[in-house]
């Protein structure tokens, strides 16, 4: 790798290929953010190991302890920011909600554009006092916090499954419990799931029945729990396998039994010639045979797997149809617009309608020199600058604006890279 400044990075990996190396990932910040919610509505006092490092998860670890350490006054609101880190936003409205006090929550300006109301409107459903300071639908608000008696409710969870999750975390607090109808569009259905299974592994019963979930009030047992590794960010290593002719790499302590949904990558990418193999130190990927000729998906349910996806179809000329995007308009930026814009600098035959991508074939990729290379734009998103990345397997030198976005979700990210090219 070569630094051209602090913001900007040149890298040319062309042709290259590696066996017998291994990539560190590090926990899970789903995860990692759902057990810490959990030890702060049960009070507890069990050990959370391989905690994810990401900037998102140190964010959260911080505002917890500056909540727990303010006395709550109805005169004089605390604010807790929240960065662009909507999962934090999300989770700490419902937390903030049910807890004794006036509270501000905001973010940057990219975050108070990303949509709060369904989650708004299901706490007003529950009582809950909560403002908007300024347009309405979207932080910041002022929450009047209070204990929360629960009861039945229904959600809108079509733009992102966090409000439902950040309702389930707390409701074991709850009086009387929860009753929460989801509607029948709810997307990112597995990160729902992945809620309910840590919450059960904390011992509260979760009783789910087609699109109703119920929880009586109960209370999390002290428990240790060990964070898997992410793999949403094992797709970049995937994509970086599948880009090449014949490369192996063992990822570190990732495990295929995963609850995390986006485990559905070892099945995705055997579309594109890799295989996963599960050992004891991890999973052990390998290309070893051509990709399928054309591929489709329907990404409502793994939005966070889109670019990693996208990038390996448009680096391979697959023949492509993505669809299940209607929602990625609401993530650090508007990611199927960002990533087709990108990818039309090496595929000029990349097209989209409003919800769907289609990457037609082109085999005919650039090929960029290092004194001239191919700039990529990151739109401050951590997972549109590691998705990039592996193109330049395909197209030579590339140029990543903002390389420092990745430590929100994978702050070891160019390490790695260096430590896999370079050994």
């Amino acid at each position: 790798m070569n630094y051209i400044d602090p913001n900007n990075m040149i890298l040319d990996y062309y042709h290259r290929e590696f066996q017998n190396t291994s990539a560190f990932i590090g926990g899970s910040k789903s995860e990692s953010n759902r057990a810490l919610l959990i030890a702060a509505y049960g009070n507890l006092n069990c050990e959370i190991a391989n905690l994810s490092e990401s900037d998102d998860t140190k964010l959260l670890t911080k505002n917890l302890k500056q909540i727990e350490a303010t006395n709550f006054d109805f005169k004089n609101p605390v604010s807790i920011y929240c960065a662009n880190a909507a999962t934090i936003a999300r989770f700490l409205l419902t937390y903030l909600a049910n807890k004794q006090g006036k509270w501000i929550l905001y973010g940057d300006a990219r975050l108070h554009q990303r949509p709060i109301a369904p989650l708004v409107d299901a706490l007003r459903e529950l009582d809950v006092v909560i403002e908007y300071q300024e347009q309405e639908g979207y932080l910041p608000v002022l929450i009047s916090g209070r204990k929360i008696l629960g009861g039945a409710i229904q959600i809108d969870a079509r733009l992102s499954s966090q409000y439902v999750s950040s309702l389930l975390l707390a409701a074991p607090t709850f009086e009387n419990g929860l009753k929460l109808k989801l509607n029948d569009h709810t997307s990112s259905i597995p990160y729902i799931d992945m809620t309910i299974k840590m919450m059960e592994h904390f011992q509260i019963c979760v009783e789910r029945k087609e699109n109703e979930i119920t929880i009586p009030k109960s209370v999390y047992q002290n428990r240790n729990f060990y964070v898997g590794s992410d793999w949403s960010s094992a797709s970049y290593w995937y994509e970086l396998v599948a880009l090449t002719e014949n490369s192996n790499l063992l990822l570190e302590d990732l495990q295929l039994d995963s609850m995390q949904g986006d485990a559905v990558l070892a099945t995705l990418f055997e579309s594109f010639g890799v295989t996963s193999e599960q050992r004891k130190e991890g999973v052990f990927i390998e290309k070893k045979q051509k990709p399928d000729n054309s591929f489709s998906f329907d990404f409502r349910n793994y939005p966070d797997l889109f670019p990693a996806v996208a990038a390996t179809c448009a680096g391979l000329g697959l023949t492509a149809c993505f669809s299940g995007l209607d929602n990625l308009f609401a993530k650090e930026t508007d990611r199927r617009k960002a990533m087709q814009t990108e990818l039309l600098k090496i595929n000029p035959l990349i097209n989209s309608s409003k919800t769907e991508i289609y990457v037609a074939e082109n085999n005919d990729l650039p090929c960029f020199l290092e004194e001239n290379p191919l700039k990529f734009e990151t739109y401050n998103d951590h997972r549109i600058a590691m998705s990039l990345t592996p193109l330049s397997l395909k197209i030579g030198a590339i140029k990543i604006q903002s390389p420092e976005v990745v430590s929100k979700s994978y702050p070891q990210f160019w390490q790695q890279l260096a430590r896999v090219f370079e050994k």
